[in-house]
């Protein structure tokens, strides 16, 4: 095998790996050739790694405009400026490229490659070139800075193939830089040691990172300012050497300092190459036991009394912290760090942490957010290949994982209630606004506790070769996703708009915990997931389909009804139910090809004994209802309802009461009792199972509905639960809308 076959073919394993863990692998049939069928994976849903790694890419173009804007509007001797940026920014991708990999694991694919018929110099050529091409933050902050850098020096559409041609010598020599700096700790320095000290290199390589993507601030950067005052010219040097090959006016310049870069480059990999064949002279695979990680055996039997306070699922996850440096460096330091360069780089933020408090709790449950992605969301992943222990022991894994997610919930919880006492320490004053604040962020920690457990589970794969990639990047995506949808409840306008995202919060953190229940006694079968049935997830899915599809409908159909008095009570009506028809029909559709279980029936066992509950529900409901609405006449709510409904006209009226009694009952119904409160069913009592559909249900009505809504919720869970099919809700959701239609009008009259 040539060398340079031996390296693409390397270079190609890789990069497919990294594909396929951040979700963007796919596959493509050649031919027609049959070849023999693998084992079957477990179903996966879509990902998000290819819209963050585009999104990455557009961050190091931004990043690049704007520092080559900056220094040339502000600096006469802009080649020294960029050369330092240049060094700092491969800095940064030498730091965190050694920081992410895990030091003190063995290399799992060492021993094959040994097998390779190659020499020991040919092996180390291609895993210094592998190593120089998967570098993600060159890719995403150096190439586009050097493209930048030639676009803006004429080099017009060429551009970047001269910054790929300056990146990559760069590139070259990090990559052996990497490869010398990893393999001569793992052959001097203890496993214990070698966790130690990736922790702080993974700290080192943060901080630096964040000053080079610092001195793309608009503005005057502080980072540029400081290396204004550096005194060394660095000229010749790698990063010099790449500067001048895209900035230089002339093409003779250019091609030296090209010369020059190329040769540097080769320089570094050559002498790499020397040092790691010495090094590796005796052989590159070695087997030696790894450190049982206790200090003796009295270390390793604590005093019972000692953790009295502590149950053994909680114990052994502090021990485990306590021991594992690299792992408390990212759950307790990183945050911190974190929030330290908030500070550093955002000057105005410092000024306004005690004023603005929206943005005091936002900065607040980020940090737990960031805190329990490092944490919670490992708690399978952090046991290893002895997951299936956790099978031995007298509890069920579920049990161990709710005391997980409790565990580091409240450890999460430090971090915020930290920095809300130092904000309004810093105002000097408590407002009620900032504890109801204070009270949205601390409520909002252990439900996304609950959501990163829950993520943990379904991208955790025990099975997976790479102990330290065993978790899908593209869960962790997912999981900031949500978290920053929890934000909305910070920075909603009204009382009510929070308390309705806290709940919708709160239900996806329910649903996702019922389906990874489902997951867990599947977990280390390679093959076989749990079988198809209707969840509470499911019933969220259809919600949020049902509401964006009346959003759409609106929009499409809109400029096809004439614009008159009539037309916005028409829009809605036929909207409403069209969405209601094709959620229903899709979500049917979709249980019928999964062959799902429990799909609420329309009729249930006994039609006759449902419609009569039904009409009794629904009177019940309605005689509440019409006693509170003549309870709160005299409020503004009232009036404001009272005087919209009387302005409708008469045909108007007439959509919206078609609307209310006779496309509302089964598309809220099919959703609300057919999918939520039957999915809360599965994992809750009756009484609490009803209370939480009904509260979900009156979250989505006007504030001046909320509790006839909530009694309505009750009553239409009770008839469903006990008539067997959807056609009691039905018929009293239907005598509850048509009895609340007239009663504003018996209230006029």
């Amino acid at each position: 095998m040539s060398t340079p076959r031996a390296a693409w073919l390397l270079v190609r394993l890789r990069l497919r790996r990294m594909l396929n863990l951040a979700g963007l692998g796919f596959r493509r049939r050649r031919g027609r050739s049959v070849s023999r069928a693998a084992t079957a994976p477990k179903r996966g849903g879509a990902t998000l790694g290819t819209i963050v790694a585009l999104g990455m890419l557009c961050y190091g173009v931004v990043f690049s405009v704007v520092v080559v804007h900056s220094v040339r509007q502000a600096d006469a001797d802009t080649t020294r400026i960029f050369t330092l940026i240049v060094a700092l920014v491969s800095l940064a991708a030498f730091l965190m490229s050694l920081g992410t990999k895990e030091l003190a694991a063995p290399e799992w694919d060492m021993e094959w490659l040994a097998t390779l018929p190659l020499q020991l110099g040919s092996l180390l050529v291609v895993r210094i070139v592998e190593r120089a091409l998967i570098v993600p933050v060159g890719w995403m902050l150096l190439w586009p800075l050097l493209s930048v850098l030639a676009w803006r020096n004429g080099a017009g559409l060429l551009a970047p193939l001269w910054g790929l041609g300056a990146a990559l010598p760069i590139l070259l020599g990090i990559g052996g830089l990497r490869a010398l700096v990893d393999t001569g700790l793992r052959l001097r320095v203890g496993p214990a040691r070698l966790r130690n000290l990736q922790a702080l290199i993974s700290v080192v390589g943060l901080a630096v990172f964040y000053l080079a993507i610092a001195a793309g601030l608009p503005g005057n950067s502080f980072v540029l300012d400081a290396l204004r005052s550096v005194r060394v010219d660095p000229a010749w040097s790698p990063a010099g050497c790449a500067v001048r090959m895209v900035s230089l006016p002339s093409a003779g310049a250019r091609l030296a300092a090209a010369g020059a870069l190329a040769l540097e480059g080769a320089a570094v990999a050559g002498l790499t190459l020397a040092l790691l064949r010495h090094w590796l002279r005796h052989g590159v695979v070695a087997g030696g036991a790894r450190e049982s990680g206790g200090r003796g055996p009295a270390a390793a039997r604590p005093a019972p009394s000692a953790r009295r306070w502590l149950n053994p699922v909680h114990a052994r996850e502090l021990k485990l912290l306590g021991r594992d440096r690299n792992f408390l460096v990212q759950t307790m330091v990183l945050p911190a760090l974190l929030v330290g360069t908030q500070f550093l780089f955002n000057r105005g933020l410092v000024a306004s942490f005690g004023q603005d408090l929206k943005r005091l709790g936002a900065l607040s449950f980020g940090v737990a957010a960031y805190t329990l992605m490092f944490s919670a969301f490992q708690t399978l992943n952090a046991e290893g290949g002895a997951l299936w222990l956790l099978w031995c022991v007298p509890t069920s894994l579920e049990a161990v994982l709710r005391q997980k997610a409790r565990l580091w919930g409240l450890l999460a919880l430090s971090y915020p209630l930290a920095l809300m006492a130092v904000g309004l320490a810093v105002r000097g004053s408590a407002p009620p606004e900032a504890l109801w604040i204070g009270a949205i962020v601390l409520a909002g920690v252990p439900i996304y506790a609950v959501v990163a457990t829950c993520l943990g589970v379904f991208g955790c794969n025990p099975l997976s070769q790479d102990v330290q990639r065993r978790v899908k990047p593209t869960f962790a995506y997912l999981f900031f996703l949500l978290a920053s949808v929890y934000t909305y409840a910070i920075y909603a306008r009204t009382v009510w708009e929070q308390l309705a995202c806290m709940t919708l919060s709160a239900l996806m953190a329910a649903a996702l915990w019922q389906k990874a229940r489902d997951q867990l006694p599947y977990l280390l079968d390679p093959t076989a997931s749990p079988p198809p049935r209707v969840s509470l997830a499911d019933g969220m899915v259809a919600a949020l389909l049902f509401f964006v599809l009346q959003a759409v409908l609106a929009i499409g159909i809109a400029d096809k009804w004439s614009v008159g008095r009539h037309w916005p009570g028409q829009l809605v009506a036929v909207c409403y139910a069209l969405a209601g028809a094709i959620t229903a029909g899709l979500m049917r559709l979709l249980f019928w090809r999964q062959k799902a279980r429990g799909i609420p029936r329309w009729l249930g066992p006994r039609p006759l004994r449902a419609v009569a509950l039904g009409v009794g529900a629904g009177l019940a409901a309605a005689a509440f209802g019409g006693g509170y609405l003549f309870a709160v006449a005299d409020t503004e709510l009232f009036r404001d309802a009272v005087k919209s409904q009387m302005e409708l006209g008469p045909e108007v009226a007439a959509w919206v009461a078609a609307l209310a009694v006779l496309a509302a009952p089964p598309v809220e119904e099919f959703i609300f009792r057919g999918l939520i409160f039957n999915g809360l069913r599965r994992s809750l009592p009756l009484l609490p199972s009803m209370l939480a559909s009904a509260a979900i249900f009156a979250v989505v009505h006007p504030p001046v509905a909320v509790a006839p809504v909530f009694v309505l919720g009750l009553c239409t869970a009770f008839v469903f639960e006990r008539g067997g099919g959807l056609l009691a809700p039905m018929l009293a959701h239907a005598v509850y809308n048509g009895a609340m239609m007239l009663v504003p009008l018996a209230q006029i009259t």
